[in-house]
């Protein structure tokens, strides 16, 4: 069993869950994955690394408790299973002017980027989109770490009026790579942006995943014309060849499957 030694609710039903998690936590890298399986009954589900210290032990995930077994997580004391790190981590390198592009529960992996990106001499700009002010989270925390950061609500709540690719439309950037991590439809226009403007982009793709490690097929995506999986070979991905619509529409095929099978949770 895995103990949770911290919950911290960060905004609307967005949790920041510490762990105790020796073996994961000495073994984590910028990109990498875990899969979390609450208890006997639970599905298994993937949650990004969003900090971890080594020395002392400990993973940190943040959760969006919009479904039952994220429900469920956000009120325990403990986890049963804890498989993890997985995925690829992230390609760093010294590339020059670096954009982190955010949305959502993206976030939740801009602090341990931010500090990966910077390690290796990088100039890092943060944009972060949300729907509002309220679905904020570690604004200040970024603030702390990146050269610049600019947060951009739709409603025009806080900061920037207007969406990621907007932002990146009105700030003279000077990019020279972007990584970017939020919802599909978000990745899909900042990749686009960025194969219209000749900047590197690299988008990370969490997807439905049921074991992790390449067998089940449930992440598969289309890249390059290639069938890849994004948790063993990704989860990033060059954007600018990723098949989005392919990606959105596999999302869209597990929305009324997933519905049933939490109501038929909900009864045992």
């Amino acid at each position: 069993m895995f103990k949770i030694i911290e919950n911290i609710k960060l905004a609307h039903d967005v949790y920041s869950l510490k762990i105790n998690a020796t073996l994961i936590a000495n073994k984590a890298k910028a990109g990498n994955f875990v899969i979390i399986k609450n208890n006997e009954r639970g599905e298994r589900f993937p949650l990004t690394l969003a900090d971890w210290n080594s020395e002392q032990g400990w993973i940190k995930v943040v959760v969006q408790a919009i479904g039952f077994s994220t429900k469920e997580l956000v009120k325990l004391n403990e986890i049963q299973d804890i498989l993890g790190p997985l995925g690829n981590p992230t390609h760093i390198e010294n590339y020059g002017n670096v954009a982190i592009v955010v949305g959502g529960l993206g976030n939740a992996m801009a602090l341990a980027q931010i500090k990966a990106f910077k390690k290796a001499g990088n100039n890092v700009t943060v944009i972060y989109g949300s729907r509002n002010k309220e679905l904020l989270f570690w604004v200040n925390e970024i603030t702390q770490l990146a050269d610049k950061v600019i947060v951009a609500t739709d409603d025009g709540s806080y900061g920037f009026h207007g969406n990621v690719v907007d932002a990146l439309k009105n700030h003279d950037l000077n990019l020279d790579f972007i990584l970017t991590v939020g919802p599909p439809i978000m990745m899909k226009f900042v990749s686009m942006y960025a194969k219209e403007n000749n900047i590197k982009c690299i988008a990370s793709l969490t997807s439905i995943m049921i074991d992790g490690m390449g067998m089940c097929g449930g992440c598969r995506l289309i890249v390059d014309g290639k069938t890849k999986f994004a948790c063993v070979d990704g989860p990033e991905f060059d954007g600018t060849k990723v098949d989005w619509s392919s990606v959105m529409n596999r999302l869209k095929h597990y929305n009324q499957e997933t519905c049933k099978l939490n109501d038929k949770i909900k009864t045992m």
